[in-house]
C-alpha cells in the first residue's frame, strides 16, 4: 500500500510549514504538548526533514548539531494514518545516511517510552534513567552509525 514515499531534506519555507504542521497535528493536538514548548527556538539552529505519500506530507523530523560527531534526532513525527507503515524506519535511514556522509559518529534522541521498541528495532541502544519531558515519559537514546 505504502510504496509511493518520498524524503526530502527541507530548504524551502512551505515545506518547513507542512513540518509545523504535522508537528502541531501530532504533539500539540494529540499528545497534548503546549505549543510553546512544541515550537522552541531550536527550530532555527536544526536541519529538518519531511516524508511526502503520494506528495502528501506526512511524517518530518528535525536534527540539531550537538557536536562535531554528534547529531541530536528530534520532533520525529508521524501522521497517525501512516504510522507502522514503515516511513519512521526509512526517515531514521535517510538522516542517517545524510550524516554518514559528513562523517557523523553518533546519533542521540529522547524517545517516548511508548516507541522505545521502534527506536531498539531501528538499532539504537536505550540509555540511562526514564524521565519526563512535556508530561510525557521518554528515554534517552543512542546509536553510533559509522
Amino acid at each position: 500500500m505504502f510504496n509511493f514515499f518520498q524524503i526530502i531534506e527541507v530548504k524551502e519555507n512551505k515545506h518547513l510549514d507542512f513540518c509545523k504542521s504535522i508537528r502541531k497535528e501530532v504533539f500539540i493536538d494529540e499528545q497534548g504538548v503546549d505549543p510553546k514548548i512544541e515550537m522552541d527556538s531550536k527550530d532555527a539552529d536544526c536541519e529538518h526533514v519531511l516524508a511526502f505519500y503520494k506528495n502528501k506530507p506526512i511524517a518530518t523530523a528535525r536534527l540539531l548539531r550537538i557536536s562535531s560527531e554528534k547529531y541530536k534526532i528530534g520532533r520525529m513525527a508521524v501522521k497517525k494514518k501512516f504510522r507502522r507503515s514503515g516511513i519512521g524506519s526509512k526517515l531514521l535511514s535517510f538522516m542517517e545516511n545524510q550524516l554518514k556522509n559528513n562523517n557523523i559518529q553518533f546519533i542521540e534522541l529522547n524517545a517516548q517510552k511508548y516507541v522505545e521498541t521502534f527506536y531498539l528495532k531501528n538499532g539504537y541502544t536505550s540509555v540511562g534513567n526514564e524521565f519526563f519531558e512535556a508530561n510525557i515519559l521518554h528515554i534517552k537514546m543512542q546509536k553510533n552509525i559509522l
